[in-house]
């Protein structure tokens, strides 16, 4: 069966967005007393969603900021999205080696 479409995800696999992930948690999480975090600690724990991210990081007895919480990160994301972000080395020449392809990201 020949291949069809290559799928990819964006975040962390195509382009390394960790600063700017880190960059609007903390804006988001300042307001809620909680300390900052680096961009290792943020890769450590992302890779179920933006949402479960903030929950793990609230933890079940802050679950009720969780809403204001991401709102603020999306906010905050949407205006510094690719302020540091950067294609990670060789993903043009794989990419443009898959030419032939049909191929579509994910988030």
């Amino acid at each position: 069966m020949p291949i069809k479409l290559l799928i990819f995800d964006l975040d962390g696999t195509l382009i390394d967005t960790g600063r700017d992930i880190t960059n609007a948690l903390n804006y988001a999480l300042s307001s809620q007393g909680i300390k900052s975090l680096s961009v290792e600690d943020t890769i450590r724990m992302i890779g179920e969603g933006i949402i479960r991210l903030i929950e793990k990081i609230l933890g079940h007895n802050r679950f009720e900021e969780r809403d204001a919480v991401i709102k603020k990160f999306l906010d905050y994301y949407s205006e510094h999205l690719t302020e540091y972000s950067t294609v990670y080395p060789y993903v043009r020449e794989t990419l443009k080696q898959l030419d032939g392809y049909k191929k579509a990201d994910i988030e």
